[in-house]
Parts: C-alpha cells; sequence; structure tokens
C-alpha cells in the first residue's frame, strides 16, 4: 500500500480518489482474515482455488486488455489528440503486458497463497500507470493548473509570502502547485482590512464565484484594486484572477 500510495500522492496532488487509500490497509486485514479463513478450507474444497484464480486471471486480463487498448486508441487517435507517450509511461505500460502475461502463462504453478501479491501488484500498476496517463493528459491542456499556477508565481513579487483565496479550496488543483501560503478568507472586506496591517495584498478569486453571489460582486467594486493576471479555468469555475489591493 505505500509503494501504491506514495506515487499518486506526486503525480495527482489534487486527485480525489487518493484520499481513500490510507483506508487500504484496513480492507487489505479484512480481506486477509476471509483469506486465511477459506485458505485451510481450500484442500478440501478445489472450487475455492479456482474462484481465487478466476479473480487472479480477471485481474490480468484486465490490465492487458487496458493497456493495449490504451496504447491502440492513442495510435489510432493520434492527429486528434497532442498525447505523447513518455518513457516513465512505456515502461509501466510494458510491466502491465509483461506480468499480465507471466500470470496467465504460470497461473496454474502459482500457489493459492501467493495469489493475494500477484494481485497487488497488478493492482497497484494499474493504479500508478492511471495516475501517470492521467496527469499527461492534464499537462497537455492549455489551461492545465500546474501551468497556471507557474504563471501565478511568475507574477508574484519574490518578497511575497502569502496570497489570499475567495471561497473555500476553489484553486486546490492551481494552489498546490504554488509555492507560497495560501490563506482562505470569505468576504472581500477581509481583504480591507488586511490593507493596514500588510504593505501588499494579493488575492485570487473566480468569476463564477462573483455571479453566484451580487453583495460580493458589489463589494469587489468598492474596492481599489488592480487585475494582475487573468486566465480561463475551467466552466464551474470561469476565469481565475490574481488582484492586487491599492494602496490608499
Amino acid at each position: 500500500m505505500i509503494m501504491i500510495n506514495f506515487p499518486l500522492y506526486w503525480f495527482l496532488p489534487n486527485a480525489r480518489f487518493r484520499y481513500f487509500l490510507p483506508a487500504g490497509p484496513f480492507v487489505a486485514i479484512g480481506i486477509a482474515f476471509l483469506f486465511e479463513m477459506y485458505l485451510n478450507k481450500a484442500k478440501e474444497n478445489p472450487e475455492i482455488d479456482r474462484f481465487v484464480k478466476g479473480i487472479l486471471t480477471f485481474c490480468s486480463v484486465t490490465a492487458l486488455i487496458a493497456s493495449i487498448g490504451f496504447i491502440t486508441a492513442v495510435l489510432f487517435l493520434r492527429a486528434k489528440t497532442s498525447f505523447s507517450f513518455s518513457s516513465s509511461l512505456l515502461i509501466l505500460l510494458c510491466s502491465i503486458i509483461f506480468l499480465g502475461i507471466y500470470i496467465l502463462y504460470t497461473k496454474h504453478d502459482i500457489s493459492l497463497r501467493q495469489m493475494p501479491v500477484w494481485v497487488a501488484l497488478t493492482t497497484g500498476l494499474l493504479f500508478i500507470t492511471y495516475a501517470h496517463i492521467d496527469e499527461q493528459f492534464d499537462a497537455s491542456r492549455e489551461n492545465n493548473p500546474r501551468k497556471i499556477a507557474e504563471k501565478i508565481s511568475s507574477t508574484l513579487p519574490d518578497d511575497i509570502s502569502r496570497i489570499y483565496e475567495l471561497g473555500y479550496r476553489r484553486f486546490l488543483s492551481i494552489t498546490c502547485y504554488v509555492n507560497k501560503d495560501i490563506i482562505q478568507v470569505e468576504e472581500f472586506s477581509d481583504l480591507k482590512s488586511l490593507k493596514s496591517s500588510e504593505d501588499e495584498v494579493y488575492f485570487l478569486f473566480d468569476t463564477k464565484y462573483l455571479e453566484a453571489r451580487e453583495s460580493r460582486k458589489k463589494a469587489l467594486k468598492e474596492i481599489a484594486w488592480d487585475r494582475v493576471y487573468s486566465e480561463f479555468f475551467e466552466d464551474s469555475r470561469g476565469n481565475i484572477v490574481l488582484g492586487y489591493l491599492k494602496k490608499m
């Protein structure tokens, strides 16, 4: 679980499904309990051995179909997509294909007690490969969060240590790449109170956030500010805007 968990956190710092991974050891303990219980009965009931090997076969065939199908789809749609295979992704895909073929070829020689190791290895490689593919597709987007974060970081002065974000975790996929302290505030009035305590105040908001809150849209007009940077983010957020409070 540790080997699977850490690469996913590195590849996809904003991925939601990664928050389930800490539950993995508890699920594994439950499965291990059931596995040990039936392991002793497997000698008396050959159906148990066939059932567990069927699970291993299913995982291997799924991994093979997914890997070969993905490679075929990318090659077939090459003219319509800017996706390209990185060396690390090719190694992962080849590893899954080789592992699937090896398991299917030797599954009759694999003992029942060794099954969980091969299932965990296959599913783990699939998770990491999926994360890598998702990260590469995300990086090819024009409004890729990492690229937006780089533009925001390059726009900010070096001596700025914090940015204020209007709303609650609306830009997690972006701010996780910004090397600044991100402080969340609810109202524009919170920014007004900061002008007396800080020399420079930079803040982030999105246009959809304002459209749903007319009073806050009006409050923004009452604040003396400059637009430093703006770029389309996504349909549910609209444009992301980096603003700067003017000194009075």
